[in-house]
Order: C-alpha cells, then sequence, then structure tokens
C-alpha cells in the first residue's frame, strides 16, 4: 500500500513539472525534417464527423493553432475560452485544430456538445500524432505560421494565453 501511494505521487509530482508554463514560446527541435528543423510535421486525423483533415491543407491559407487535450484535464478545460475567444476573433486567417488525446469519439463528441466548443476538434487515438510533436503533458499549444513552420510551442495553461497569442500571431498574419 506505502509503495503505491509513493508511486502515485511522484506520478502526480511528475505530471505537475511537465504541465508547467514556463511563461514564453519554445521553438521546437529535433523532430521535424532536416531540410528544415522547424517545419511541422504533417498529419492527418479525423475529425468528430469522421473526416479526414490534414495539416498540410492549410499551408499558404492560415495560421493553425494546434492544441493537444483532452477531457478529464481541468487545465485543458481552463484554457477552452481562451482558444475560443481568439478562434472566434481571427478565424478567417487562423484555424484551431483542437487534438484530443486518445479518448473515445463518443466520449469527446459528448464533451464537445455539452461545452459548445467551436473549434475543429480532431482524434488522435492512437497517440502517434502526440508522440511526434513530442507532447508530454498537456495542455500544450503549439503555433505553425502560414508556410508551415512551427513558431511556438506552450505547455500548460496560461490565464494570459488570449494576450499571448495575440501578441505571437499578429506578425504571422501580415
Amino acid at each position: 500500500m506505502k509503495r503505491q501511494l509513493v508511486r502515485l505521487a511522484m506520478a502526480g509530482a511528475a505530471m505537475v513539472l511537465l504541465s508547467g508554463n514556463t511563461g514564453r514560446p519554445v521553438p521546437m527541435q529535433g523532430s521535424q525534417p532536416a531540410d528544415n528543423p522547424n517545419a511541422a510535421k504533417d498529419f492527418t486525423l479525423k475529425d468528430l464527423t469522421g473526416h479526414d483533415v490534414t495539416l498540410s491543407s492549410f499551408r499558404g491559407k492560415k495560421v493553425v493553432i494546434m492544441d493537444f487535450w483532452a477531457t478529464w484535464c481541468g487545465p485543458c478545460r481552463m484554457a477552452m475560452p481562451s482558444l475560443a475567444r481568439y478562434w472566434e476573433k481571427h478565424k478567417e486567417q487562423v484555424e484551431v485544430l483542437m487534438i484530443n488525446q486518445g479518448e473515445a469519439p463518443e466520449r469527446v463528441k459528448a464533451f464537445v456538445d455539452s461545452t459548445k466548443l467551436p473549434m475543429r476538434v480532431l482524434l488522435d487515438r492512437d497517440g502517434s500524432v502526440s508522440r511526434a510533436y513530442r507532447v508530454y503533458g498537456i495542455p500544450t499549444t503549439f503555433i505553425v505560421d502560414k508556410e508551415g513552420v512551427l513558431r511556438a510551442r506552450h505547455t500548460g495553461f496560461d490565464p494570459n494565453m488570449e494576450a499571448k497569442l495575440e501578441e505571437e500571431i499578429a506578425p504571422l498574419l501580415k
């Protein structure tokens, strides 16, 4: 019993450390193609209606915000209103892809319906996209410019996220 409590405490501490926000964007390194070390890895995931959505389909058209999340994640839920407000103001130029972490589509759909989440929700059922982007704590949010280059990464809930998005994305919209 004592070992289980110690393991549980260590797992909890690790989650807190992994989901902490540094307060600044972190440039991407290491997992991108060699010709452009900051290129976003392309992927195709199903949305809640069963349609395929491919990241590269937005290239040349919109800045993309990718937010990795789960229904059970409190900080993820706290971040959603900021993302929704930002998207509502900029949806002509910015796409927000809410990438759910391995949950059943029925559970995700019920959550989206109950919260009236307005952004596009994608299902990373097997975690392959999360692994490709080295997502170890949620929420994790990435900004990808119109040319498909990763510009920032934020991990954890930040009450100032909307203002940070305004500041970081404004130069990318010109």
